[in-house]
């Protein structure tokens, strides 16, 4: 359940590994210049390639990012379902600062706490995830884990401070998120639809647009496929327009309409998955 948006220390960390992937991320702009190249140069075996979506996928939309911190969560949370709160905490605090699964890392650490009866840790761990640089963007359950642990302690002033802060910071995010699991649109997508440029996409993309949408919505795999066939699309219809490949713009009109609409039932289940 993490909404990352880092402090001055994350922000630096993650720049330079960021820096250092920046040359392998696919860019739809490199894609037009090929595309635009075998079209003039009627090339139909460079045509095929650049609009074959297997192809795509595997330069576009890796399978594993981050996949050491994602293997990590992963067996937390299967020792944390095993009630092994210990040996989870301990996988938990493996996930480094620079990961995106960190602000997940502390959220469900600060649950295996609280299920150990420590709930002064619990604490602790709640108060990073109410930070100000993240308070805008987590979801509620950390308010909720906040609440009960002062509740543990009999911390009843605090508990009333947590339900103020609750609402006064989340009303206009939990609003989106309603928003987003009914309709599977709103503003910010649109923005990110026509904005995106570069595969896969990551969180410095998007700033504060991550206030307005589901968490770690953009390492779904499935939206980064949708996502990827509508910016291809969007690219490629002007192009083809000049041209006598009639057949292919139609078949990029249909996938346009089709992505779109698998784009926005994706974020719906997203959005509805964190509303639930």
């Amino acid at each position: 359940m993490i909404k990352l948006f880092p402090s001055l220390l994350i922000t630096l960390l993650v720049t330079a590994s960021l820096q250092a992937q920046a040359a392998k991320r696919f860019s739809l702009e490199n894609w037009k210049i090929s595309f635009t190249k075998a079209l003039s140069d009627r090339n139909l075996s460079q045509i095929n390639k650049l609009t074959d979506f297997k192809y795509l996928d595997s330069q576009a939309v890796p399978s594993c990012i981050d996949c050491d911190s994602k293997k990590k969560i992963k067996q937390a949370r299967e020792l944390f379902e095993k009630k092994k709160y210990t040996q989870a905490i301990d996988l938990y605090n493996q996930i480094p600062k620079s990961s995106d699964y960190w602000l997940s890392a502390i959220e469900e650490k600060g649950w295996a706490y609280f299920n150990q009866d420590q709930f002064e840790k619990a604490l602790a761990e709640t108060k990073t995830l109410l930070s100000p640089q993240f308070i805008g963007i987590i979801d509620t359950e950390a308010f909720f884990l906040q609440s009960l642990s002062q509740l543990r302690i009999c911390d009843y002033e605090g508990i009333l401070e947590t339900d103020r802060s609750l609402k006064e910071k989340q009303r206009d995010r939990i609003a989106e998120i309603q928003n987003l699991s009914k309709t599977g649109v709103n503003e910010t997508l649109k923005d990110i639809v026509s904005s995106t440029d570069q595969f896969p996409p990551q969180f410095e993309d998007f700033g504060d647009k991550l206030v307005h949408m589901p968490s770690l919505f953009y390492r779904d795999l499935e939206f980064q496929k949708q996502l990827l066939r509508v910016k291809i699309a969007q690219t490629a219809l002007p192009l083809l327009n000049q041209t006598k490949y009639k057949k292919l713009s139609q078949e990029f009109e249909s996938l346009k309409t089709s992505s779109s609409l698998k784009l926005q039932e994706r974020i719906k289940q997203l959005a509805t998955i964190e509303k639930i």
